[in-house]
């Protein structure tokens, strides 16, 4: 995924489960409440777990502690943020 530019990655993971998000909720949010909030997980304890066993990533990168944060150049092309649970469980976050 790295290398794509946010309207190839929208083209490629067209059916996968997704929520609109302002701005203002995404950059500078913590990773586990911004997952939780998106609904990729059922809550932010479920999101730490996943942290702390190596399953959550953020835009393909495994997301190496429960107190990361979310960057503003974290976000793809300013409009799109991709969380994976797993191998195979993709959810995008839509900046709006």
């Amino acid at each position: 995924m790295d290398g794509l530019r946010a309207e190839e990655l929208l083209g490629v993971l067209a059916n996968v489960p997704s929520t609109e998000m302002p701005r203002d909720r995404v950059a500078g949010a913590r990773i586990c409440d911004l997952a939780a909030a998106a609904g990729v997980c059922g809550s932010r304890g479920e999101a730490r777990r996943l942290v702390q066993n190596n399953g959550l990533y953020g835009n393909n990168r495994r997301v190496a502690a429960a107190d990361a944060v979310m960057a503003d150049t974290d976000i793809v092309d300013g409009r799109l943020v991709i969380f994976r649970t797993g191998k195979r469980n993709f959810h995008l976050v839509k900046v709006v």
